[in-house]
């Protein structure tokens, strides 16, 4: 493969990349406080030999790589859903998720009460508390929390919402399901002030990513054109598959 080819193959497997974390944000549109992600493209140069008969030659090319993956932390719109279950955080912080490999983090306060009384998220992991225990009994009565992320059923106080932040933002990652991590960084908890009956939106801007996305799949068409324009044909019948027989 020539270096052009290799120069063109780089770059489209960079905007491949860049095109499927986009969709990936597209999908998430609707998503409460789902935080979108953007893809850098970075430059490195790559040693090429060239092999002949006389003296072995080198030269340097430039490449295109997909980059580090930058999470957008700000904030969605706040709305008023009227679920005393629900609820948005004004500013900074984050939930605290318990799951089967420890606490994790989001920004989706829709939160139900599962049958045996536990307050869980919409995946059904339970909600972690940072003090009591978020769990009704059925003769409590419905279970509502307050802008200072206490949880009360009926007229029983069950416990307060676990609200972290962390120092350094730029280390947290997502992991799926809405969650979020952050491996080098011990979360602390935050005093809550919270919006009861409110969710936050995702930060996605669904008309914008989808501009992008038109716009990455030209380019992607454009470079592979120009690529197949350059190639010898003995190089198109190797993309191809194809072999030529005697």
């Amino acid at each position: 493969m020539s270096s052009k080819d290799m120069i063109h193959l780089s770059q489209l497997l960079a905007i491949q990349r860049h095109v499927d974390r986009t969709a990936s944000n597209v999908a998430n549109v609707d998503t409460p406080g789902y935080r979108g992600i953007k893809q850098n493209f970075r430059e490195y140069m790559k040693k090429e030999v060239e092999a002949g008969d006389g003296p072995t030659k080198s030269s340097t090319i430039s490449m295109v790589s997909a980059g580090a993956e930058v999470l957008d932390l700000t904030g969605g719109k706040i709305e008023s859903t009227g679920n005393p279950t629900d609820v948005a955080i004004r500013g900074a912080g984050w939930f605290a998720i318990d799951t089967p490999v420890g606490q994790r983090y989001t920004k989706d306060g829709s939160f139900v009460v599962r049958a045996d009384g536990v307050l869980v998220n919409r995946a059904g992991l339970p909600v972690a508390a940072s003090s009591g225990s978020l769990r009704a009994l059925k003769s409590d009565g419905p279970v509502s929390i307050s802008a200072d992320g206490a949880v009360v059923a009926g007229n029983r106080l069950l416990g307060h919402l676990k609200v972290v932040e962390f120092q350094d933002s730029r280390a947290i990652r997502p992991e799926g399901n809405n969650l979020y991590n952050a491996i080098s960084e011990v979360p602390r908890s935050v005093q809550a002030n919270l919006a009861p009956g409110f969710l936050e939106k995702s930060n996605v801007v669904g008309a914008y990513e989808l501009i992008n996305i038109a716009q990455l799949t030209r380019t992607y068409e454009n470079v592979l054109k120009l690529m197949l324009s350059e190639a010898s044909p003995n190089e198109l019948q190797r993309l191809s598959g194809q072999t030529e027989t005697s």
